[in-house]
């Protein structure tokens, strides 16, 4: 069998591990630490590291949804008044009676 060695991600002793038997997509704690308690260690530390980074960009897109709501809500508090303006203004033209020139 084809061996080399690593270097531990957990304790950082180097220690001799089989190239052949990898298999993608597969987590083995021998790609990655000299035992298999430091293996799971170290699965642990990259889930964790991973949940956070999940919760964090969940908190980031939530605050950024709520930063366009507002932002939406105040074009819309301020566009508002300017079309009820409007239609109070055609209100008064049309109830306004029609002014016809006087023939000279």
């Amino acid at each position: 069998m084809a061996t080399a060695t690593r270097i531990c991600r957990v304790c950082g002793k180097e220690y001799e591990f089989c190239k052949t038997a990898h298999k993608d997509g597969v987590f083995r704690w021998q790609d990655v630490a000299c035992c298999q308690e430091h293996g799971q260690e170290y699965l642990a530390q990259v889930r964790a590291s991973r949940s956070k980074a999940t919760e964090t960009a969940t908190a980031t897109t939530k605050k950024k949804s709520k930063r366009k709501a507002r932002a939406k809500s105040k074009v819309k508090a301020v566009a508002e008044p300017a079309a009820e303006e409007v239609t109070e203004v055609v209100a008064e033209v049309a109830t306004t009676p029609d002014e016809t020139p006087e023939d000279e």
